[in-house]
């Protein structure tokens, strides 16, 4: 047209100005790669930070199981110890022949076969009266004392003398004339004379009870105060399961009856 015609120059010029135009809008919509991933870039949107993966919460650890603890069992009591000292106790065969009970096979009557200085008999009188009083000559001999009998609950004066000391007897807990019987015939003199000093199976008691009892066995005799009972019945088994001595059948049932009925008791002896 004229007076509006273009030149060369001015249609490159207009040329130019149309790719212009375009590169700049090609540059807001055409995907760019980064990384070898295809991103549509809008100058709209904010960056978007990178995310960050959750970790899943921890479990909650599971508590252990508390160790099962095993309760220790009570020991037993003396009279349990001695029922069951009591069933291996072999039974006294009557059909045996003994021959016949002299004291004289037991060695004479309180040695001192522990070897310090006093008969056995002065150490069971110290060990069992109560106020007492040895000889000023140094002696390990008992003067005087008081003794509470365990037998009966009857109080004794002793008061050494001719006389007068047979009021305060030392009781064989076994008689010497029963663990004959049960056993003790067959022993080594030395064994016997051992036996008759053990200090574990003498008391101190009042003479006529010693006198009264004689060497009866636990079917024929037992203590008159019944809190002395049980004691007595202990020590006595573990004397005849110690020395392994035999026993009737009438005796251990009297044992027995005495032991199932017991507490807390134990051996009469004092310790």
């Amino acid at each position: 047209m004229k007076g509006y015609g273009l030149t060369p120059l001015g249609i490159l010029s207009l040329v130019a100005l149309v790719l212009s135009v375009l590169a700049l809008v090609g540059s807001l919509t055409i995907p760019r790669v980064l990384g070898g991933n295809s991103v549509v870039a809008d100058a709209s949107q904010e960056p978007v930070p990178p995310s960050t993966p959750s970790s899943s919460p921890s479990a909650a650890p599971t508590p252990s199981a508390s160790p099962t603890t095993t309760p220790t069992p009570e020991p037993p009591t003396a009279a349990e110890s001695a029922l069951a000292q009591l069933a291996t106790i072999p039974a006294t065969d009557a059909s045996v022949w003994v021959p016949d009970y002299r004291r004289d096979e037991f060695g004479e009557a309180w040695e001192d076969v522990d070897g310090n200085g006093c008969s056995q008999r002065q150490d069971v009188l110290a060990r069992d009266l109560d106020e007492v009083v040895r000889f000023a000559d140094g002696s390990c001999r008992v003067q005087t004392g008081v003794l509470d009998d365990p037998y009966t609950g009857v109080i004794v004066p002793f008061q050494h003398g001719e006389q007068t000391s047979q009021a305060v007897q030392i009781d064989h807990l076994i008689p010497l004339a029963l663990a004959w019987r049960s056993g003790a015939w067959s022993w080594s003199p030395e064994q016997r004379v051992l036996f008759a000093n053990d200090t574990s199976l003498l008391l101190a008691v009042e003479g006529g009870i010693n006198q009264s009892r004689s060497d009866s066995d636990l079917a024929e005799w037992l203590p008159p105060a019944a809190h002395a009972r049980c004691g007595f019945v202990i020590t006595i088994v573990e004397g005849f399961a110690r020395y392994d001595l035999t026993m009737t059948a009438a005796s251990r049932a009297s044992a027995e009856a005495v032991l199932v009925g017991c507490d807390d008791e134990v051996g009469i002896v004092p310790s």
